[in-house]
């Protein structure tokens, strides 16, 4: 049937997430944007025509995972096909976006692989886009295993979601693609790029450490998110971050010791990796590194959020920031910016 009004429906299933609580028709994320793990909403959206075209495998897929992200919404004007595929793209990124909340929030390994897209038209039949766009993560450890989460975890993910990862991204995106003559949304990117804000830097390194199986390299990738932050120059690197760091998430002169150690310890590791060195250290060893510095990484994100003061501060010029680190580490107040 033709729909009055053009409206579209966005699919994709979210595994390795067990939520405790049954959802019904969705918490919503965003205006429209939901996750539910209720099955019979997913049947809903598996109607035989959309089943032929999609397949029985991917429909099978969606019925099993551990939760369904949905979208469903209505267009001012009929898309063509080209449209609904970046529609499409953009909700999968809005997806991986979330994923990154639910980081937050703790450790996981949530992943999501093929998205789909129904559009129904004022005129003709509706016709469905698929992308693959896979969100392939480990928890710090290497390992996928399936991680609870409570519904009230599932809303602080959400809020995190709303006040930070959202309008931080939407910010930025167009920032991170470099000139060329490419097709829009196929452009090369740089993550560090002088435009491009110290923050989503920031998490551009955290989506990599997450991505990557290697042990060696998630402390790599972490010890880079550090510096993105932390770092006003070349100099004195190790150290320097390792203190920042340490006065910044710690008031205690001891608890500031064991965060310097701990620190320091990661980028022993970090040079070894970067440098093509061997590692002796034993694995589990290096597997405890590695979730403590995503440990360190979350509450970093969970401060830096936490007042607009920081917030600004972390965006603000090289100078200011070594100012307020300077004035942090001897007990000052740094010039016009307020302490969270």
């Amino acid at each position: 049937m033709p729909s009055a009004t053009p409206k579209f429906r966005f699919l994709v299933g979210l595994n390795l997430l067990e939520i405790q609580e049954p959802l019904g028709k969705g918490d919503q994320i965003v205006e429209g944007f939901r996750i539910t793990n209720d099955k019979t909403v997913v049947m809903k959206f598996l109607n035989p025509d959309f089943v032929k075209v999609i397949g029985e495998l991917e429909a099978g897929a969606l019925l099993a995972a551990d939760a369904l992200i949905y979208f469903e919404s209505e267009t001012e004007n009929n898309l063509s096909g080209s449209e609904a595929l970046s529609l499409l793209v953009g909700m999968l990124n809005l997806t991986g976006m979330f994923s990154t909340a639910l980081w937050l929030v703790k450790d996981n390994a949530a992943n999501f692989e093929q998205g789909f897209l129904e559009f129904f038209p004022t005129n003709g039949r509706p016709f469905p886009s698929s992308n693959f766009l896979a969100m392939t993560v480990q928890m710090a450890d290497g390992s996928k295993n399936r991680v609870r989460f409570s519904r009230e975890e599932l809303r602080e993910a959400r809020e995190i979601f709303r006040n930070l990862i959202f309008p931080l991204s939407n910010w930025t995106a167009e920032l991170m693609e470099t000139t060329g003559k490419v097709p829009a949304g196929q452009q090369p990117v740089l993550a560090s790029h002088a435009n491009v804000p110290r923050l989503r830097r920031a998490f551009y390194f955290l989506e990599s450490a997450r991505s990557f199986r290697d042990m060696g390299m998630k402390i790599a990738m972490y010890c880079s998110l550090f510096e993105t932050l932390f770092s006003t120059d070349a100099s004195e690197i190790t150290h320097k971050i390792a203190h920042r760091i340490a006065v910044f998430l710690e008031q205690d002169p001891n608890k500031r010791c064991e965060i310097y150690a701990r620190i320091k310890k990661a980028y022993g590791i970090r040079s070894k990796v970067v440098h093509g060195d061997e590692i002796k250290t034993d694995s589990k060893e290096i597997q405890a590194v590695s979730v403590d510095v995503d440990n360190i990484a979350r509450k970093i994100f969970h401060k830096i959020g936490s007042s607009e003061e920081l917030f600004d501060q972390f965006h603000a010029s090289k100078k200011e920031l070594d100012d307020y680190f300077l004035k942090e580490s001897f007990g000052g107040e740094a010039d016009s910016k307020a302490k969270a």
